[in-house]
């Protein structure tokens, strides 16, 4: 850890974590800037394991052979294709024209706990962690489920773990 560290800033207990040696892809670009600030080409990865939720986690995705970027810059979760749907069929968002995927927020409690693995560590998200009360105009108030899927066609082998992180 570089520095030290406010408590008045977290809860819990920090976990340390291997870094990964995986590297952000190289796009070919001769400056560097063109891809953005250097602190975003060169992120923090750790080893990504993977994903469950269900009562004592008996549903799983495996996510062996990815690595989960940690960047607080990425507002939502990205995750392989796979993973995403079998989430978007559990916690069943809605899609609102125009706006992003979100559920009503009385439903929180009845979604799942999702528990993530990461260099072996299990990592409990609450449906509150993991959605964002927005106000909708005149929709209303929901939850936008902090969840995207990588690109489609394209072996993205880095998870990113955003702020729902």
């Amino acid at each position: 850890m570089f520095g030290g560290t406010n408590p008045e800033m977290y809860e819990g207990e920090i976990v340390e974590l291997s870094l990964s040696n995986a590297t952000d892809p190289d796009h070919g670009l001769q400056d560097p800037f063109d891809s953005g600030p250097p602190m975003l080409n060169g992120t923090w990865r750790v080893e990504a394991r993977g994903l469950a939720w269900g009562e004592g986690g008996d549903e799983r995705v495996d996510l062996a052979g990815y690595t989960a970027r940690l960047d607080t810059v990425e507002p939502f979760i990205w995750l392989p294709e796979a993973a995403f749907r079998r989430l978007r069929d559990v916690i069943q968002p809605e899609h609102v024209p125009f706006w992003l995927d979100s559920v009503r927020c009385e439903r929180l409690p009845d979604l799942p706990y999702l528990t993530y693995n990461l260099d072996g560590q299990d990592f409990a998200l609450s449906p509150w962690d993991y959605t964002l009360e927005m106000d909708f105009g005149d929709l209303g108030v929901r939850c936008v489920v902090g969840f995207s899927r990588l690109v489609e066609g394209v072996r993205e082998t880095s998870l990113r773990w955003g702020r729902r992180f």
